[in-house]
């Protein structure tokens, strides 16, 4: 595990385009991604993430690891990098719903598992259900089914959209 608590140092490194942070002490993601115009890979897994705040600016965005902090929702700072993130890993968390990824339309691989959740938003009814695996049926891409027969989202590992 590193130490790094925050982003303030990338001011200026206007050439990058993969940060890797994982295993830090971070808390926030902070207005400093704004300032890394070329930025397409973010990976912030394991820290102390509770926000993603400050991804707004990030409009550059193809993918987004946020696995295993401590996000409770998506919220609206997916908006600023929705029409390029195609990649987002967000498992580990404390999230109950996915309210916020609908704005993610070239969204193909979603992986958000070990969370509380269990619909998905009504608004991914634009997107056609291609491949869902759990870590039981990881092979078969099927959705493992309640007594209701409502799908357990809480069991998904990978699950790959495409727009109608």
């Amino acid at each position: 595990m590193n130490h790094l608590t925050s982003l303030h140092s990338l001011v200026g490194l206007t050439q990058l385009h993969d940060l890797s942070a994982k295993d830090n002490q971070l808390r926030c993601i902070g207005p400093e991604l704004g300032t890394l115009p070329r930025l397409r890979k973010l990976h912030l897994d394991s820290n102390r993430i509770e926000s993603m705040e400050g991804l707004e600016a990030c409009t550059g965005l193809h993918t987004l690891g946020m696995t295993n902090n401590l996000l409770t929702g998506l919220g609206s700072s997916l908006a600023g990098c929705s029409g390029r993130l195609e990649v987002l890993h967000v498992s580990a968390n404390r999230l109950s719903s996915l309210d916020g990824l609908e704005v993610c339309t070239r969204l193909r691989v979603l992986d958000a598992s070990r969370n509380q959740l269990r619909e998905l938003p009504s608004t991914l009814a634009a997107y056609h259900l291609l491949q869902v695996r759990t870590p039981a049926d990881s092979e078969s891409g099927l959705l493992i089914q309640h007594q209701e027969g409502q799908p357990d989202w809480t069991l998904a590992k990978t699950i790959v959209f495409q727009r109608q």
